[in-house]
């Protein structure tokens, strides 16, 4: 079924360069997608990095429309 879902769906991953938290859970999001065949979108909200996602591309908004904080 996630294998499916990733046929039609993708993920957006929303961090911030000076979150640990986002540091830990990155490795953890390009596993799954990695092993499901999932498409990771990674947005940076500060223009920040995390080694898990080298190509993030910086937020143009998208946070703020899905009430991302």
């Amino acid at each position: 079924t996630i294998r499916a879902l990733a046929q039609q769906f993708g993920l957006f991953f929303f961090f911030k360069g000076d979150c640990i938290y986002c540091h830990k859970f990155a490795p953890i999001v390009q596993a799954f997608a990695q092993k499901y065949g999932w498409e990771v979108i990674a947005l940076s909200v500060d223009g920040g990095t995390v080694d898990s996602f080298r190509k993030a591309q910086r937020d143009q908004g998208m946070a703020e429309k899905l009430s991302i904080s």
